[in-house]
């Protein structure tokens, strides 16, 4: 009997502690606690809400990177391209160690390098978008997909002023990515790069950050006057092999092609820069439709407003104006009125700052094209209209950007000038009359905006130097102010304008 007692109390007991168990897990769930046979709520603090909240919202974050990286992947190539070099056996730096004697006859070697970039697939039937320096002066192009596949692929076409390339591949249903509006991009936004960093075996890499600059001009291609800049800056990782690769929005939409980075390593430091992908979307049409890019171009050249005397010397309220320092040959700007000295501040209504965002504007437009440009001229707005060209040599330039140097004011212009002989004339072929530059001081102001011994001032403000007398006049009553000089170059015949402040 006792026996059946003890069983029947420890069955007793088994079941109160699970009873019990079963009850504060409930109540527990629905924010309530069993604490000394008492019912209690739970009472969240508001840091504690906001913190849960807090993690709700970085795992719909990290999900919205998984969800873009698992969609964009597919879609994103690594290209392997091969360059051979041929090398005289006497050009070759191993040659004496190996062959300490010489050879019987100058042989040829044949060497091959390697290289390595990014592109993206923008048709399922296989066109392939990238940089033209990932492609440029290589004798194979081969693209690998992320599911192993290669091809070898044909350049459709190209365009150096914007560093684009597109690629077809003899492929159908293909995954794609999604272009979106780089107009939308802002400061701070965050923003995913992926593509093929250092190497083959890092393809599909996928790296984070935000949008750190907008409308850089990085001045990347020196050699050609003509390139087009205003890339998207970001602090995403960046390294050789991602160049050609997409940089993604939040929404998993193309906004930039992965271009250049600024480093003194040559390796990523976070300073990244991707060409804007509506400017893209205008060179794609063209190379898709006719294998080269045809676009407007109004014939000048042009230089960035850089201090308070431009801005006093140009008539401007900030420091924002495109100066047009001269024409190109034929210029339909020229003939539509525009002259030396004009600061160009809309084109079409549309605000323009900077040189970059001038061309970027100019860059989406067709020979044909007509647009009205507000300029400030002696401290006036005017309209111009300007209908624009192709390239008479038939090529896809802009407009001419002369660079500028950011120096610091000095005290006085520095310059001393004379009236040119005309052995001056026929030797450098200038023939607007105007005082030559004898001397310059390298310390001085004039130095420092870019002047040169032997340039030639034509006209300053409205004063045209027609002796050495008319200079004097000039400085006298421009006295203590900044004032526009229009010069002529001797090396190249070009044009310019530039401010000079004038001391007291």
């Amino acid at each position: 009997m006792k026996r059946y007692i003890s069983i029947l109390g420890l069955i007793f007991f088994v079941i109160i502690i699970s009873l019990s168990l079963f009850v504060d897990f409930n109540l527990t769930k629905n924010r309530y606690v069993v604490r000394d046979n008492l019912v209690k709520k739970v009472v969240y603090t508001e840091s504690q809400e906001k913190q849960t909240k807090d993690v709700l919202d970085l795992r719909d974050l990290n999900n919205a990177f998984v969800s873009i990286a698992q969609r964009v992947i597919p879609a994103v190539v690594c290209i392997n391209t091969e360059r051979k070099v041929k090398l005289s056996s006497r050009e070759n730096p191993l040659e004496f160690f190996f062959f300490p004697f010489g050879r019987r006859d100058d042989e040829e070697l044949e060497r091959r390098f390697q290289g390595l970039g990014s592109g993206m697939i923008i048709s399922s039937d296989g066109y392939i978008l990238t940089n033209k320096h990932v492609i440029d002066k290589v004798d194979k192009r081969g693209v690998q997909l992320t599911d192993k596949r290669t091809y070898e692929a044909e350049v459709v076409g190209s365009d150096s002023d914007t560093d684009i390339a597109l690629l077809k591949i003899d492929a159908e249903g293909l995954p794609i990515v999604i272009l979106g509006n780089s107009d939308e991009v802002e400061v701070g936004q965050w923003v995913l790069a992926i593509g093929s960093p250092l190497s083959p075996n890092l393809s599909s890499t996928v790296t984070a950050g935000i949008v750190s600059g907008i409308g850089r001009n990085i001045d990347i291609d020196r050699t050609n006057k003509y390139s087009i800049e205003n890339f998207i800056q970001t602090d995403a990782a960046i390294n050789p092999g991602n160049s050609g690769g997409p940089l993604l929005n939040i929404d998993g939409e193309v906004i930039g092609i992965n271009t250049a980075i600024m480093s003194g390593s040559g390796y990523s430091q976070g300073y990244a820069f991707a060409i804007p992908i509506n400017i893209v979307k205008n060179v794609v049409s063209d190379l898709k439709g006719h294998g080269k890019v045809t676009r407007g171009y109004i014939g000048i050249s042009i230089g960035d407003i850089q201090d308070t005397d431009d801005m006093e010397a140009f008539g401007l309220d900030s420091p924002e104006g495109v100066i047009v320092q001269g024409f190109t040959l034929g210029s339909t700007a020229e003939e539509a009125g525009l002259e030396s000295g004009d600061v160009i501040i809309e084109v079409n209504g549309k605000k323009v700052a900077r040189r970059n965002e001038l061309q970027t504007i100019i860059a989406g437009k067709d020979p044909g094209d007509e647009v009205t440009l507000s300029v400030i001229r002696g401290g006036e707005k005017k309209y111009i209209k300007v209908t624009l060209r192709a390239r008479s040599d038939g090529g896809t330039e802009l407009i001419a950007a002369l660079a500028e140097s950011d120096k610091k004011e000095m005290p006085d212009i520095g310059i001393s000038v004379e009236m040119p002989s005309t052995e001056y004339y026929k030797s450098s072929g200038i023939k607007e009359r105007g005082v030559i530059i004898a001397d310059i001081n390298n310390d001085s102001q004039a130095f420092q905006k870019g002047l040169l011994k032997g340039d030639l001032i034509w006209k300053i403000e409205s004063i045209e130097m027609k002796s050495g007398s008319d200079f004097k006049i000039a400085l006298e009553k421009y006295k203590g102010k900044a004032a526009r000089f229009f010069i002529v170059r001797q090396k190249t015949g070009d044009t310019s304008v530039l401010s000079l402040r004038i001391p007291n």
